[in-house]
């Protein structure tokens, strides 16, 4: 019979190249990582698009939160006075605010190489969007770059200074915001995301998404590049933290499970406090992740799941929208990918 890596990989490689370029995969299982199964052509160095989201901002907020800096009920305007909509801050975590999901704020920006001068004339762009539907969340871009605003007034720092820290203190010593859009390695160790109208180029180490891009390439919805290796870290620590098996992570066990629990009633929305949930019937992690599993997507197509009734996390780096992002065939394959791994990992007879 195949090893379990061969069939994984068998699996993945029919996902190339019509799917997606390349993949790599890694799982941890009951706290012990695989090895990285790759198909097709893979690169050192992933956008891990809004896969920013949780690995940063989530985590730098889960750190404030442990600090006692606010609290989920906490209403925005609290903390920044100008702030003119009623919205609280577990409201932005859950996608649940009433705002956009998103919108080419770019086009309102400069030239692109503004890049201060942008972030200060997106917050005023920002503060103008008023809240709609709060009935049901709504995945919202617009409420994570909220929370950037959020973030740097409480601290009075600005957020690539928060990314530092936390990369630091987790080891992850190859995963960067691109300032002012510059690749931290050479261009061609990146995966390209994109044959881009826009920028008239092929993307290869800048920011798939246009309005980070407008911003220099730092921002608290999407951003961060960096290797699997640097995911598996940062997902393994979350792990071992949530179990209780890891003392000196970011934060503590206790906030680690306060962020991982459901924070809305199902009939608005599968969020936890930052991660989603999946949704009967469409999620990406399969059909066989438990109801109390999270995760979260990057748009290039990277993406992070983590079952904690069967300790599983599944992890993949992948940039299915080169050359184009109308490619969604890596849509179908997401799921199918997580089914294989959970039955192969949990059923008793692993020959299936």
């Amino acid at each position: 019979m195949k090893s379990m890596e061969n069939k994984i990989q068998t699996l993945l490689h029919e996902a190339v190249p019509n799917a997606t370029e390349g993949i790599q995969l890694q799982y941890i299982y009951k706290g012990s990582s695989s090895k990285i199964v790759n198909a097709g052509k893979t690169y050192l160095y992933y956008d891990w698009a809004s896969l920013t989201k949780v690995v940063f901002t989530v985590t730098c907020l889960m750190k404030l939160y442990e600090e006692k800096a606010f609290a989920f009920e906490d209403k925005v305007s609290s903390f920044i006075p100008d702030y003119p909509w009623d919205i609280q801050l577990y409201q932005l975590l859950t996608h649940s605010s009433g705002l956009p999901g998103w919108l080419p704020i770019y086009k309102q920006l400069g030239s692109g190489k503004q890049f201060d001068e942008n972030w200060k004339n997106l917050r005023d762009i920002i503060f103008s969007i008023s809240p709609e539907n709060k009935e049901t969340s709504e995945y919202s871009d617009i409420g994570f770059l909220l929370l950037g605003f959020f973030i740097e007034t409480i601290t009075g720092k600005p957020l690539i200074e928060h990314w530092k820290i936390i990369a630091k203190s987790l080891g992850m010593n190859k995963t960067f915001f691109h300032e002012n859009n510059i690749p931290f390695f050479p261009k061609d160790q990146y995966a390209p995301t994109e044959d881009c109208p826009l920028r008239k180029k092929i993307i290869q180490g800048e920011i798939n998404d246009e309005n980070c891009w407008y911003l220099g390439g730092v921002a608290s919805h999407a951003g961060l590049f960096g290797p699997i290796e640097d995911l598996e870290r940062w997902a393994k620590g979350f792990r071992d933290t949530f179990f209780g098996k890891k003392n000196d992570w970011i934060v503590s066990t206790e906030t680690v499970k306060t962020f991982a629990q459901r924070a809305i009633p199902s009939k608005t929305g599968d969020w936890t406090y930052g991660f989603m949930m999946p949704t009967k019937g469409k999620a990406s992690c399969g059909s066989f992740f438990s109801p109390v599993s999270l995760g979260h997507l990057g748009f290039t197509g990277c993406s992070f799941w983590f079952d904690p009734k069967v300790d599983l996390v599944v992890l993949i780096v992948t940039n299915r929208t080169f050359p184009s992002r109308e490619n969604k065939e890596f849509i179908k394959y997401r799921p199918k990918i997580h089914d294989l791994i959970y039955k192969l990992l949990t059923s008793k007879n692993k020959n299936i």
